[in-house]
This record gives C-alpha cells, structure tokens and sequence, in this order.
C-alpha cells in the first residue's frame, strides 16, 4: 500500500478533554456515553463556526486545527461559554465540563492522522487549564496579546512532559470575555 507524502504545515492546534469522563463511564455507561454524544455535537459545529478543522477524535478529547491562533482561541471561548450555559440548568452528574489547550506550531500531516510538536504541546497544555478553561503557550499569546477583547494572565513556564524546553502559559480569561460585552472591564492583558 502506497502512502501520501507527509504535508507539513503551521497550525494552531486545540486539544478538549472532557474532566473526569474516565470514572463517568465507570459509573453510569449510558449516561457518560450520552453525554459524550451530546458534547460531540455542540462542538463539532462551534468549531467548524470558527474555520477550524476537526482532526481526530481521541476517546473523549477533540483534536482540532485552526489556521490562525485568534479563530482557535474564539473557538475555545465559544465552546467553554455554550457548555456553561449547558450546564447552568442540569444536575452536577450530568454537567459536561471541558479543559482546554491551545499552542501553535508545525504539524504533520500523514496518512489521515496529524503528528508534531504542535500537537504534542496543545496535549501538554490542556490538563493545565481549569476546569471550564483555556490554557495556551507563549506563542499562542504573542499572536493575541495586542488584542484587547482576549485577556490572559500568566501562569508562568512550565515544564511539560517529554517537551524539551519549558514553556509559558497564559489562561485565557473566558469570564471576562463576557463582561466584555457590556463593556465592565477595562481593555488589554493581564499578563
């Protein structure tokens, strides 16, 4: 069997993880994988809403790819704003509640599955973040910093597992997003 050339290319790449999905389907298999079906479909469209790309599907985590790192974060903060809202009105064994990690870098691309430090880093990020929260590295804030409607706060360099240098992550301030709409916060960064 004949395969492609790999294809390289820079991505902003988004790893979501449903919390505590592992012991969920412990408890109640039918209703871990409802839920599971019920995330897959508020997420899938938020993400292709936002141009991003849905790459794999790793268990309960969502593997996506954006061409830029503002549609990536928007997403995130989409997604964690429409399962807050979810969430709000059902019981706790039955909120759906995701972390987030975002980082931007090459990936490769390769017989329909994607590869790459890109990836592996946005993987590293992810149980970072809060529960119901964005994390993203250095390179994600650097694009985003000058915008004023994306507010981060450091959390400083990390060490993260089998990634050679340590790396700098900033947490996406989603409750702010919001506020931002009625205009109570102030502009810029907080990091």
């Amino acid at each position: 069997m004949e395969t492609a050339e790999p294809l390289r290319k820079t991505r902003a790449i988004m790893l979501s993880d449903i919390m505590g999905y592992s012991r969920m389907m412990g408890e109640d298999e039918s209703l871990g994988l409802r839920l599971l079906e019920e995330h897959n479909s508020l997420c899938v469209p938020l993400i292709k809403e936002n141009r991003g790309q849905v790459l794999k599907f790793i268990g309960d985590a969502i593997l996506s790819s954006f061409e830029s790192a503002s549609d990536a974060v928007h997403c995130a903060i989409t997604v964690q704003r429409a399962l807050a809202r979810r969430n709000a009105s059902r019981p706790d064994q039955e909120k759906i509640v995701i972390r987030i990690g975002i980082h931007i870098g090459d990936v490769v691309f390769k017989d329909g599955d994607v590869f790459g430090d890109g990836v592996n880093i946005a993987a590293r990020i992810e149980p970072l973040a809060e529960p119901g929260g964005i994390a993203v590295s250095q390179t994600v804030y650097d694009m985003l910093k000058a915008r004023p409607e994306i507010q981060t706060i450091s959390l400083g360099p990390k060490e993260l597992k089998n990634i050679k240098d340590a790396v700098n992550i900033y947490k996406v301030l989603v409750e702010a997003q919001e506020g931002r709409a009625g205009g109570a916060l102030p502009a810029g960064n907080a990091a």
